[in-house]
C-alpha cells in the first residue's frame, strides 16, 4: 500500500492525548483524520487542540471517512464495541490494553479481524522494546538452559486512580483526563489487574511465547475497598514452567516504581529491569553480562504500538503484538479474577466450557 494512511483515534482521554495522537502526528506515513468519543465535548476539544480536521461521537461516522487504521483507547469495558465495527470494515486496529474485559469478546474480535482481512494489534508497549525481544530470543535459543521458573514484580504509582482521583494526570501537564470510572469502577473493568498487572502478565506470556494453562490468584482492594489495588498471581504455562506475578499500585511516586521480570534456568538467570532499562544475564563464577542497556533504547517505548500499526498496514507484516496474543492475556486475566473470587485454581480456558 502506498500513500498516507487515514487514521482515527477512538477515545479522547489522557493516554490518547499524551501518547497516541502525538505519535500519529509525528509519523509522515499517516494523517490523523478524526477524533471519536461518545462525549462530543471531549472529542471536539481534542480535535481543536491538535488541529485534527474532524471529530465525532459515532464510529459509523469514522467509517464514513474511509479510514485505514484506528487506535481504540476508550475505557476498558468499551473496547469490544468500539473495535468490532472497525475490524468488520477491514480497518486495521490497535486496541489499548486490556484488549477486552471478557474472553469471548476478545476471541470474537480476533475471528472477525481474520475474516475481514484486518490486522489487530494490542497496545502492550513493553513488548516492543529491544529488551523484551532479546529476552524472548534468548529463551527460544536455550540461552539459560532449561527454564524452570519466572517471576515479575510491577509496583507503580497509580493508587490515586483507584479512588477516582485523576489529579496526577493534570499535575504532569496533561490536557486531557481519563474518566475516573475507567480505573475506579469494577463494572467498567477498573482495578490494578486490568490497568497495570496486565503489563507483567503479558510480558511473561510473550517472552515464553506460550499461554497460561492454570492460574491461581489473590487480589486485595486495600486501602480503598472498591477495586483491586494489589494482585498476586501464580501460573503454570503450557509447557509446565511456573511463573508468579506480584503487582501493586501503591508505589509512592512514579520515580520509585519497580518494573522487573526474572527468568531462572538450569545454567543462568536473566533479569529485565524496565526502570533501569537493562537486560542482564548472571551465571555461576562469571561477571554479569548486560545484553541490553538504556543506550539501546527505552524498555517501554510508548509510541511503538502506533508506529507498528502504521508500518504493518503499509508493509503487510503481521502485528508483533497481535490480537491473538491479546486474547490469550484476557484469558489469563479472566482466570485470575475467577480464582480470586472462588479460592480455586482455574483453567485459563475454562470459560469456553461455560464455567
Amino acid at each position: 500500500m502506498n500513500g498516507v494512511l487515514r487514521t482515527a483515534v477512538v477515545g479522547a482521554g489522557w493516554w490518547s492525548g499524551r501518547i497516541h495522537v502525538p505519535a500519529i502526528l509525528a509519523d509522515p506515513r499517516a494523517e490523523l483524520t478524526v477524533i471519536c468519543d461518545p462525549d462530543g465535548g471531549r472529542a471536539e476539544r481534542m480535535a481543536a487542540a491538535f488541529n485534527v480536521p474532524h471529530w465525532t461521537t459515532s464510529t459509523a461516522d469514522v467509517l464514513d471517512m474511509d479510514v485505514d487504521c484506528a487506535v481504540v483507547a476508550s475505557p476498558h469495558h468499551t473496547h469490544f464495541a468500539a473495535a468490532l465495527p472497525l475490524v468488520e470494515a477491514g480497518v486495521d486496529v490497535m486496541v489499548e490494553k486490556p484488549m477486552t474485559v471478557e474472553p469471548a469478546d476478545a476471541w470474537r474480535l480476533v475471528e472477525t479481524a481474520r475474516r475481514h482481512g484486518a490486522k489487530l494489534h494490542v497496545g502492550y508497549s513493553f513488548l516492543h522494546s529491544r529488551h523484551a525481544r532479546r529476552l524472548r530470543r534468548l529463551l527460544g535459543e536455550g540461552g539459560l538452559g532449561e527454564v524452570v521458573f519466572s517471576d515479575a514484580l510491577f509496583a507503580t504509582a497509580v493508587h490515586s486512580f483507584y479512588r477516582g482521583d485523576m489529579s496526577v494526570q493534570l499535575a504532569e501537564g496533561a490536557r486531557f483526563q481519563s474518566s475516573p470510572s475507567t480505573y475506579s469502577d469494577p463494572r467498567t473493568g477498573g482495578g490494578h489487574l486490568q490497568a497495570q498487572a496486565t503489563h507483567a502478565l503479558s510480558l511473561i506470556l510473550w517472552i515464553f511465547a506460550q499461554q497460561a494453562s492454570t492460574v491461581s490468584a489473590k487480589t486485595s482492594s486495600r486501602p480503598y475497598g472498591t477495586v483491586d489495588v494489589s494482585d498476586s498471581i501464580s501460573m503454570e504455562l503450557d509447557d509446565g514452567v511456573l511463573a508468579t506475578i506480584a503487582a501493586t499500585g501503591m508505589a509512592p511516586l512514579h520515580d520509585l516504581r519497580i518494573e522487573r521480570c526474572t527468568v531462572f534456568g538450569t545454567e543462568a538467570y536473566a533479569e529485565l529491569d524496565a526502570v533501569a532499562q537493562t537486560l542482564t544475564v548472571r551465571r555461576a563464577q562469571a561477571a554479569p553480562l548486560v545484553l541490553v542497556s538504556k543506550e539501546d533504547g527505552s524498555a517501554n517505548p510508548l509510541g511503538k504500538p502506533v508506529e507498528m500499526l502504521i508500518r504493518c498496514r503499509l508493509t503487510g507484516e503481521e502485528p508483533p503484538v497481535s490480537g491473538e496474543f491479546g486474547a490469550a492475556v484476557v484469558d489469563a486475566t479472566w482466570a485470575a479474577f475467577q480464582s480470586a473470587s472462588t479460592g480455586q485454581d482455574v483453567s485459563a480456558k475454562a470459560w469456553r466450557a461455560g464455567s
